[in-house]
């Protein structure tokens, strides 16, 4: 996990006295999600023959998903359609838990179902990456 994220969070919780229900959950699932969006990113990355189109390929899904959800304007700045699209991205369905984990109104047992939903797509992705490297690149 980033520091500066860590770090963010116990500035909130502690100089701006913002209250923070669930820091350490809040931490770790920055942490883990963070993790998982990295793996899928690799396995996309990999798919490409040569860096350059593998550069393109990630910047047509990443910037795109990052505008829908919410990473560049939060959601109560959009309009109630693009919402509706944005919390179904994989980023923006992220920050609707990690707010809900700040809010204190997440359920443990919804956030641990899909965690293990996360953790085994996460085992895919790296599995394939593998599969990929070994096979190797047609350059």
């Amino acid at each position: 996990m980033s520091w500066s994220r860590w770090w963010g969070l116990v500035a909130a919780n502690r100089m701006a006295g913002m209250p923070v229900p669930n820091l350490p959950a809040a931490a770790l699932w920055i942490a883990f999600t963070g993790t998982i969006f990295y793996l899928l990113f690799l396995w996309i990355s990999v798919q490409p023959a040569t860096q350059r189109a593998a550069s393109v390929l990630g910047n047509l899904i990443i910037f795109p998903l990052a505008m829908l959800g919410g990473c560049f304007f939060p959601f109560e700045w959009m309009p109630a359609w693009m919402v509706a699209i944005g919390k179904l991205t994989p980023n923006g369905w992220a920050i609707s838990q990690f707010k809900a984990i700040l809010d204190g109104t997440v359920d443990a047992g919804r956030i641990a179902a899909t965690a293990a939903l996360m953790a085994a797509l996460g085992a895919l992705a790296f599995l394939l990456t593998l599969r990929r490297l070994r096979r190797g690149f047609a350059v």
